[in-house]
């Protein structure tokens, strides 16, 4: 009995598969950070900023800003490089890193990173070279992830057998076991020893799954498991298995198709109605519904059932034309812009996109190419959207150039005329003859001369008194003026003697602060001076320099965009390419339930005597 190609070297698949870990940009954070910029680009790195840390390095290395790290930014520039889908890049990096001399630890993880970029490449032989060529200086954090990549480029090159050896011998730790018993159980199978493999395989099924990417593992090693004893004949232990795999995961209807199975192979057709009629009901993207529906109404006819046939065959018949449609609908629609904005989504948050499309895609994505090929169209977008944001910043400097240019041909005109009338040589001619004055009233020793305005009022009040009372006639008033006149005389005489010292420091301290401020207001006229006669040349070469950028980035913008084309066009190709070969399937299951459809009609009209046992043929087989 066919049973729709569901056999254990199909489910494990042709894909090896990695462990998600390996996909990650490599360098650990070092013990010690000892330059600042370092410190920068991963606080930038580690916050998934990988356009921000490219673009610190490159400032860091411009300005060598990195003399204790040049080796650790060179890892992770090439590293993030290759994140981004640039493999020639990022390989130029690995290489001139090698050629440099670099320490051992640089120089394995540098191997480790060519060997990925020729995994990826399909260079399998070059990735085997270059994985011999790491020594014992592998950072720990790394083992397990070149543990997986040369088991993964060993399947790759058909070494099944060296495979096994290899995955036996060492323990991965963490999730990266799960994923070393799976890629070995592939290797065991393709060796003929479905046994062991079948083993790993159910012990792998058996775990706990603590995470998405690992219940996505269970799930499939669960149905390979399934396949495998249900090829073997154990259809009670095929059952046990296909039912750990979750009916929300993207494996459950091939699951639960084998599981219906599994129940005929032991005769029991009505056990295996209920996946079957569940599975039918589920309207899956990936054909596994419209199998079940062809095997609902052939499990009717075994338990006699003839009108019950005809009616699942009829409905088969009914889904698979309308399947047919909705395909059709998704092939149009894969080749307009439906099939852009679904690529270039967020995965956690998808566009709200009207039609069957969204459905087959999310199929698709769970285990093909076009799940890499829209990764990297996301990757492009993004570089896109950051060159995009450089030329609008470029604009604004342009912008920003031209205002504080214009500004100063505003500003300089006035600036200049408050320089020629700033009175500055008056004030230094005032200040001179400022200290000479001081200088001699110094040398005379007048305190007189440093009187307040009020003593200087007294000492005019008493020379006019002194005069009046000379005018006056001799006698005895004359001479008690003339006391009194002498009296206020010498109080103010001692006054201004006692004042003298601190008054004469005062004027001194003055003259220094005023000589202080002089020399600063001539600083400061000079240097306002020559930034009017420098200011036409600082913005000079800005033009020039935004020019070239900008030109570069819309350099960087055409290829990139150019990248985004070629890619597209490579993912339509690989949607509709899928689209059409269900397409063909869904019309073998059309032609299929036609056929059962008119040999269920005859067999219904006739007693089950008279028709024999003949049934309708099995879901999967040829009319």
């Amino acid at each position: 009995m066919i049973r729709g190609g569901l056999t254990l070297l199909a489910t494990l698949g042709a894909t090896v598969l990695a462990a998600p870990a390996a996909a990650q940009p490599p360098a650990a954070a070092p013990p010690v950070v000892q330059d600042l910029a370092w410190g920068e680009v991963l606080f930038r790195h580690y916050q998934e900023d990988r356009m921000g840390a490219l673009v610190r390095l490159d400032v860091a290395e411009t300005r060598d800003e990195l003399a204790h790290h040049a080796g650790e930014a060179r890892l992770l520039q090439g590293g993030l490089y290759l994140a981004w889908g640039l493999r020639e890049e990022a390989a130029r990096i690995f290489r001139a890193l090698l050629a440099a001399g670099a320490p051992p630890e640089q120089q394995d993880q540098a191997w480790y990173w060519l060997a990925r970029i020729h995994h990826e490449r399909s260079e399998h032989d070059a990735a085997l070279a270059a994985l011999a060529r790491i020594g014992d200086d592998l950072p720990k954090p790394m083992a397990a992830d070149r543990l997986d990549l040369e088991s993964r480029v060993l399947l790759a090159l058909g070494r099944y057998d060296e495979v096994v050896r290899l995955l036996a011998d060492h323990r991965q730790p963490g999730a990266w076991s799960a994923y070393a018993d799976f890629n070995r159980a592939v290797a065991l199978a393709r060796t003929g020893a479905t046994g062991p493999a079948a083993e790993l395989l159910d012990r792998l099924g058996r775990g706990r799954a603590p995470t998405e990417e690992l219940a996505l593992l269970q799930d499939r090693a669960n149905l390979a498991l399934g396949l495998a004893r249900l090829d073997a004949g154990d259809a009670t232990g095929a059952r046990a298995a296909l039912d750990r795999v979750r009916l929300d995961g993207p494996y459950a209807g091939r699951a639960l198709l084998a599981a219906g199975w599994a129940e005929a192979e032991r005769e029991r057709y009505r056990a295996a109605l209920g996946p079957w009629t569940k599975l039918a009901a589920l309207g899956d993207a990936d054909g596994a519904s419209l199998e079940a529906m062809l095997a609902v109404p052939w499990a009717w006819h075994q338990v006699d059932e003839p009108g019950q046939s005809v009616l699942g065959y009829r409905r088969a018949a009914e889904a698979s034309e309308a399947e047919l449609a909705r395909l059709a609908t998704a092939v149009q629609a894969a080749q307009g812009d439906e099939l852009l904005e679904l690529a270039l989504a967020d995965p956690e948050e998808p566009p709200v996109v009207a039609g069957p499309l969204p459905a087959y895609l999310y199929a698709l994505a769970v285990d093909h190419p076009f799940r890499a090929v829209a990764a990297d169209l996301r990757d492009l977008e993004a570089l896109r959207e950051n060159l995009l944001e450089w030329r609008r910043s470029l604009g604004a400097l342009r912008d920003m150039v031209e205002a504080r240019r214009a500004r100063f041909a505003q500003v300089a005109p006035q600036a200049e005329q408050r320089l020629a009338d700033d009175g500055l040589e008056a004030l230094a001619t005032r200040h001179q003859a400022a200290s000479a004055r001081l200088e001699a009233i110094r040398a005379a020793g007048d305190p007189a001369a440093l009187a307040s305005p009020g003593e200087r009022a007294l000492l005019a009040r008493i020379d006019a008194l002194r005069a009046r009372i000379a005018a006056l006639p001799a006698g005895a008033d004359r001479e008690r003026l003339d006391e009194r006149l002498r009296r206020a005389e010498g109080a103010l005489a001692w006054q201004l003697n006692h004042e003298w010292p601190a008054r004469l420091h005062a004027a001194e301290r003055a003259l220094r602060a005023a000589d202080r401020a002089l020399a600063t207001a001539r600083e400061q006229r000079e240097s306002l001076a020559a930034s009017l006669a420098a200011g036409p040349a600082g913005f000079e070469g800005y033009d020039e320099r935004i020019d070239a950028a900008a030109a570069r980035v819309d350099q960087l913008l055409a290829r990139v965009e150019a990248d985004q084309g070629r890619r597209f066009g490579e993912l339509r190709a690989l949607a509709i390419e899928e689209l059409q070969r269900r397409e063909q399937r869904v019309a073998a299951y059309l032609g299929q339930a036609r056929f059962a459809l008119a040999a269920a009609y005859d067999q219904a009209v006739q007693p089950r005597a008279a028709r024999g046992d003949e049934p309708p043929p099995a879901p999967g087989t040829t009319p």
